[in-house]
Parts: structure tokens; C-alpha cells; sequence
């Protein structure tokens, strides 16, 4: 049937149906398991080959197959599909970040490395998601100087205001045994968000492990007056409270 139809935007529309119908909205509203639809999508016609156009191939791998093979936690079939993507688009900086964020999903921390290097060495150095994901797979690897470059990057020349960026080159400092300089990271970002309470716990936690206990709990009570059940606030209270009773 779809071999039949002329209209090249009526054949995506169907085969780009089919892999929505698997995943779309909730698990109650699947209609079909994504493997009857791959058997018919790749069945021996080669229905993606034959019947579509090079454009509209790119679509169906990287609006639909891609991401519908993505929410269905089929993450190898999901990079296969961008990668088939990547083939007739090699240069998308946004289809290769996709493909590094897959691997970094998959525990692939070094191929999604390269991905990120791809992008913000040769393809568009001005990549913010790229820097800023690159930077958090180098923590994973433990290359924290490296991560650092990545955030400060971001921070100094293209975001100053990126404030995941500051939040994790703190962490990131702070890893490194650089606690004052990751406090005055921490000051940077809440200075833009002042009630960013995930800064604010992770500020009062290095004043712990600078022995600030004091300054420490007033700031996880500066958090508890925002959510008084945000647990590492609670849990950190508790150990700067326990740190002053020692004292």
C-alpha cells in the first residue's frame, strides 16, 4: 500500500504513525509493540529504501524511529537509527549530540566523548549542550581539569549565566579538593537564582567539609523554608548539627 501512494508527505506520515503508535503519550495508549512495527517497516520491500525519498529517510530515523525506540528503553536500536540518520546528514551538530547522549545512556562514556568532541572541536564550537554535556561525561571518566574547561568555556565566553554549568564546575572544584573556589562558583550561580535550592545545599555541603557548621545549617535552612522535605537538605542538616554538638 504504501509502495502505491505518490504523495511522499502521505508515506512518512504513515510509517512515521506506526513507530508513534508504540510509545506515544502512555503505556494505556499503545496501540502496537515496536517490533510488529519494525517488521513491517524493514520487512524484505525495504519500505524505508524504496519508498522514500533521502529527506524524508532522515525524518522517519530521526523524528520517529530514533525517538520512539529511545522512550522504549531500546537505546542499541535507537542508535542505530541515528546513526543511519548520521549517514545522509553526517554534519547535524544536533543528531551527533543526540548519538552522544545515547551512548552516555548506554555506559559508552568514551564514544559519547568523541561525539561531544566532534561537535565542539570541528563542528560548532559555539554548541552549548555540547560543552556542557561533554563536561559532565569527563567527571564520569575523572578527568575533572578537563570538565572544568568545558563549564568555563560555557560560562566565560557563550552562557555567563548557564547556571547547570556553574552548578557543576562547583562540584566539579569541589572534587578536586578546591573547596573555596568551588564556594565562590556557588556564590556566582545564586547570585542569578538566589532560591536555586540544589545550589544551596551543595554550597552548605562543602561549608561542612570546610568545618563552617554554623554557616552550613543556616543554609540547608535556607533550603528547608523552600521545601521543607528536600531529604539531602534534611539529612546534610543533621550532619552539620551532629558537627557542632562534636565541637
Amino acid at each position: 500500500m504504501i509502495n502505491n501512494l505518490t504523495n511522499e508527505h502521505d508515506k512518512l506520515s504513515i510509517l512515521g504513525s506506526l513507530y508513534d503508535s508504540t510509545t506515544i503519550d502512555t503505556e494505556e495508549n499503545q496501540k502496537f509493540p515496536i517490533t510488529i512495527v519494525e517488521s513491517i517497516v524493514t520487512n524484505k520491500n525495504n519500505l524505508i529504501y524504496n519508498s522514500l525519498s533521502e529527506d524524508s529517510r532522515y525524518d522517519l530515523y530521526i523524528y520517529y524511529i530514533s525517538k520512539n525506540y529511545y522512550y522504549s528503553q531500546l537505546y542499541d536500536k535507537s542508535l542505530t537509527a541515528v546513526e543511519e540518520a548520521l549517514k545522509i546528514y553526517p554534519n547535524k551538530t544536533n543528531d551527533l549530540g543526540i548519538k552522544g547522549s545515547i551512548l552516555y545512556i548506554m555506559e559508552r562514556y568514551q564514544e559519547s566523548l568523541q561525539c561531544y568532541d566532534e561537535i565542539t572541536t570541528k563542528l560548532d564550537p559555539k554548541y552549548v549542550l555540547a560543552w556542557y554535556n561533554k563536561g559532565h561525561t569527563l567527571v564520569l571518566l575523572g578527568r575533572y581539569s578537563e570538565a572544568i574547561h568545558c563549564y568555563d568555556e560555557i560560562i566565560t565566553k557563550l552562557d555567563p549565566k548557564h547556571i547547570d554549568a556553574l552548578n557543576n564546575k562547583g562540584g566539579t572544584l569541589d572534587r578536586l579538593g578546591q573547596k573555596e573556589e568551588a564556594i565562590a562558583c556557588y556564590d556566582k550561580a545564586l547570585k542569578i537564582e538566589p532560591n536555586n535550592i540544589q545550589i544551596m545545599n551543595n554550597k552548605g555541603y562543602v561549608l561542612i567539609n570546610l568545618g563552617k557548621y554554623e554557616q552550613a545549617v543556616e543554609y540547608f535552612n535556607k533550603v528547608l523554608s523552600i521545601d521543607p522535605d528536600y531529604i539531602n537538605a534534611l539529612e546534610n542538616r543533621k550532619i552539620a548539627e551532629e558537627k557542632l554538638r562534636l565541637q
